[in-house]
C-alpha cells in the first residue's frame, strides 16, 4: 500500500512539472488553436456532408478547410476592395466639391467669432512669423541633421518588430490551418483517446460537451448577429440624414461594432458633429439618439436574448461574463468570457450531482441511521432491568397419594 502511494505521488509530481512545462510550449499557439476548434465545432455539418460524398474523412477535411478558408477570405477582400473604390470615390468627390474646406474655414469663423479662439491662443504653440520662417527652418534642419542616426535605429527596430510580427501571424494561420484539418479529420478519435483520460464519468463529460458546443455557436451567433444588425441601422441612418457611400458606412459600422467598449458611436458621432457644425441641428439630434437609445440598446437586446435562449445564461451573467472577459483578455475575451461562464455553470451542476450522490451513499451505509418516522420520539435508553430473583426452594417431602378406589355406583332405582 505504501509503495503505491509512493508510485501515485512521483507520478503525480512528474505530470504536473511536464504539464507546466508542456503549457509553456503551446502558450504561444493557444489562440489559433482555440479559433481552430470553434470553426471546426461550427463546421461540423459542413464536414458530414462532405464526407458522406467522399467517402474518406481525410479528403472530407482538406476539403472542408479549403470552403472554410475560401469563406473567409474571400468576402473579407471583396469588402476591402468595395470599401477602398467607395472612399476614393467619396475623397474625390469631396476634393472636385470643396465642401470639406468651405465647411472647415466656417468653423474656424465661428470659433473666431465667438472669442473662443482667443481663450484657447495662449495654450497653443506660437507659429512664427515669417521674417522668422529661415532662422526656424535652419533649426529644424540641424535637429533633423543631429537626430538622423537615433531615427535609423529607431526605424530598424521597428522594422525587426514589424517583420517578427508579420512572421508570427504567419506562423499563427499556419498553425490555425494544421489545427483545423486535423480537428476535423481525427476529431473522433481525439475526443474518444480524451475520454479514457479524463477521470470524469463519461456522461458527465459528454454533458460539458455538448454545453460548451451550445455556448460557442450561441456566443459567435450574437456577436455576429448583433454587429451586422447594428451597422445596418448605423448605416441606413446615415443615409437618411444625407450621407452617402451606405456599403462603406456599413462595413465600418459593423467593424466598430465588434470593438469591445466602443461600438458604432464612433461612426455616427462624427458625423453628427459635422451636421452640428452645418447648423443642421434636427438631424444631428435625431441622429445622436437614434444612436444612443436604438443602435446602443440593439447590441444588448440581441447578445443578451440569444445567450440567455441558447447557452442559458441569465442576462446578467451573460452582461458580466462579456465585459469581464474583455477586461481581462481584450477582444478575444468577447467569445471567451461567456464560454467560461457557462462551462464553469455546468461543472458546478455536476459537482453538486456527484457531491448528493456521495452523500446519500454515505449516509445508506451508515448503520447509525435507521428507518423511522420523522416525528419520532427518541428515548434514552435507562439502565438494564434486573431480572426478579426466583422465590428459594425447601425440600419438602410430599406424602404419596392414597389410592383412588374406584365404586360401582348402581343405576338400579330404589324400592324401598
Amino acid at each position: 500500500m505504501m509503495a503505491r502511494v509512493v508510485s501515485l505521488s512521483v507520478l503525480t509530481t512528474l505530470i504536473v512539472i511536464l504539464g507546466i512545462t508542456f503549457f509553456r510550449v503551446v502558450a504561444p499557439f493557444v489562440l489559433p488553436l482555440f479559433l481552430a476548434g470553434v470553426v471546426a465545432l461550427l463546421c461540423r455539418p459542413l464536414f458530414h456532408r462532405v464526407r458522406q460524398r467522399t467517402g474518406k474523412p481525410r479528403v472530407a477535411a482538406g476539403i472542408t478547410t479549403g470552403m472554410v478558408l475560401i469563406i473567409i477570405t474571400v468576402p473579407a477582400l471583396l469588402a476591402t476592395l468595395v470599401g477602398t473604390m467607395e472612399l476614393y470615390r467619396l475623397a474625390q468627390d469631396t476634393k472636385a466639391g470643396g465642401g470639406w474646406i468651405a465647411a472647415s474655414e466656417r468653423l474656424h469663423a465661428r470659433i473666431e467669432a465667438s472669442g473662443l479662439g482667443d481663450r484657447i491662443r495662449h495654450y497653443l504653440p506660437e507659429f512664427p512669423t515669417s521674417e522668422q520662417w529661415p532662422q526656424e527652418a535652419e533649426n529644424f534642419l540641424r535637429m533633423l541633421a543631429e537626430r538622423t542616426l537615433t531615427l535609423v535605429g529607431f526605424t530598424l527596430d521597428q522594422t525587426l518588430g514589424l517583420l517578427g510580427s508579420a512572421a508570427g501571424i504567419l506562423v499563427g494561420v499556419v498553425m490555425f490551418i494544421i489545427a483545423l484539418y486535423y480537428f476535423l479529420a481525427d476529431g473522433p478519435a481525439l475526443l474518444a483517446a480524451s475520454e479514457t483520460l479524463i477521470p470524469v464519468h463519461l456522461d458527465y463529460q459528454r454533458q460539458l460537451r455538448e454545453r460548451f458546443d451550445q455556448v460557442v455557436r450561441a456566443v459567435v451567433m450574437s456577436t455576429f448577429l448583433a454587429a451586422t444588425v447594428q451597422g445596418l441601422l448605423t448605416a441606413a441612418a446615415l443615409s437618411v440624414v444625407g450621407f452617402r457611400s451606405f456599403f462603406l458606412l456599413f462595413l465600418l459600422s459593423t467593424c466598430a461594432a465588434m470593438i469591445p467598449l466602443a461600438g458604432t458611436w464612433l461612426v455616427w458621432a462624427p458625423c453628427a458633429l459635422w451636421l452640428a457644425v452645418e447648423s443642421q441641428w434636427p438631424s444631428a439630434i435625431g441622429l445622436s439618439l437614434f444612436g444612443l437609445i436604438v443602435v446602443g440598446t440593439a447590441d444588448n437586446v440581441i447578445r443578451t436574448w440569444i445567450l440567455n435562449t441558447d447557452a442559458r445564461l441569465h442576462p446578467l451573467l451573460a452582461f458580466i461574463s462579456v465585459l469581464g472577459g474583455v477586461e481581462a483578455m481584450g477582444l478575444w475575451g468577447v467569445f471567451v468570457g461567456p464560454i467560461v461562464a457557462s462551462c464553469l455553470h455546468a461543472l458546478v451542476q455536476i459537482f453538486n450531482i456527484e457531491l448528493k450522490a456521495y452523500t446519500e451513499e454515505a449516509f445508506s451505509r451508515s448503520p447509525a441511521v435507521s428507518e423511522r418516522p420523522a416525528n419520532a420520539v427518541t428515548v434514552e435508553p435507562g439502565p438494564p432491568a434486573i431480572a426478579p430473583t426466583p422465590p428459594a426452594t425447601t425440600n419438602v417431602v410430599t406424602p404419596p397419594a392414597k389410592p383412588v378406589v374406584a365404586t360401582a355406583v348402581s343405576t338400579k332405582p330404589n324400592n324401598g
